[in-house]
């Protein structure tokens, strides 16, 4: 989950030219930005994770910047306007990446203090985010928090800024290993079209399948935050952190301090400020009954 440090050598948009797979304007409750992508398997992906987000003809002025993701797997480049951002060698990464940068560039706050590898729901009042690396059911716990009438904030990029998260209108990617549990609480999930992402199969629900998305563009003071772990063998059970502890997982789960100054103060500020878990239950309704009653505390 730790992201590598992307490539920073000048140089110019080789393919500029040729026509994207994918031309598409989106926004996160701010500024439109125009995505293109000229690689047709990301641009199947992004396209994917966005559509929620796709901003149509005559809804909001047009986009006040575009970023272009070009190459090939083993030299994406990602371009703002014409001008380099990143390089990077990875598909998965230039994803990524890729994600963060209209997250940054499109919310009502203006660019994050860190985006956090995480999810996170509105659930019986209270913000919850739950953090974790790439297959420990942050995203499949996520889902079936919103089907017992939570609301989605946002799933696997979470933004921080000013000690509040705010929403992001992506959907939410299911591997293949949760389709089987998320399969009754959502209907047409069994007809989605299914990616494949980092050699897995996934399906996106996205929040017009969800109960009750959030207001996109408005912002949540957090409650707790959770490190679930989906174990088969063992019972549902919660194990309290302190404020370091809690930034030290934050970190260790993928999380992208941004370098505007007084962001790395404003994320150890926010660690010491929430409730803190480490959550592990064996199935889904294990799961969400554990959330309910470790926000139930306080």
């Amino acid at each position: 989950n730790r992201a590598p440090a992307p490539d920073l050598t000048p140089g110019r948009i080789a393919d500029a030219a040729t026509v994207p797979c994918l031309d598409m304007i989106v926004a996160c409750g701010g500024p439109a930005v125009r995505v293109r992508c000229r690689d047709a398997e990301l641009a199947s992906l992004l396209a994917a994770v966005m559509a929620p987000a796709r901003v149509g003809p005559g809804e909001m002025p047009g986009p006040e910047q575009t970023l272009d993701l070009t190459g090939q797997e083993g030299d994406f480049q990602c371009w703002r306007d014409g001008i380099l951002l990143w390089r990077l060698a990875l598909r998965p990464w230039a994803r990524r990446f890729l994600l963060q940068e209209v997250i940054n560039r499109s919310l009502p706050c203006g660019e994050a203090n860190a985006i956090l590898h995480a999810s996170a729901v509105l659930f019986e009042g209270q913000a919850v985010i739950l953090a974790g690396k790439s297959g420990s059911g942050k995203s499949t716990l996520t889902a079936g928090l919103v089907a017992a009438d939570g609301q989605l904030i946002a799933d696997d990029l979470l933004p921080l800024s000013g000690g509040k998260i705010w929403p992001v209108p992506f959907a939410i990617s299911v591997k293949q290993g949760s389709w089987p549990v998320l399969a009754p609480l959502f209907a047409g999930f069994e007809a989605l079209e299914s990616f494949t992402n980092r050699g897995m199969k996934v399906r996106y629900l996205s929040p017009s399948q969800l109960a009750g998305p959030a207001a996109a563009g408005h912002s949540a003071c957090p409650s707790v935050i959770l490190f679930p772990n989906w174990s088969d063998g063992q019972p549902a059970g919660a194990q309290t952190l302190d404020s370091a502890a809690i930034a030290d997982g934050l970190i260790e789960t993928g999380t992208d301090l941004r370098r505007a100054p007084g962001a790395l103060r404003s994320f150890s500020a926010f660690s010491s400020s929430v409730k803190g878990y480490r959550i592990h239950y064996p199935n889904l309704e294990a799961g969400i009954a554990l959330v309910r009653k470790t926000i139930g505390r306080f």
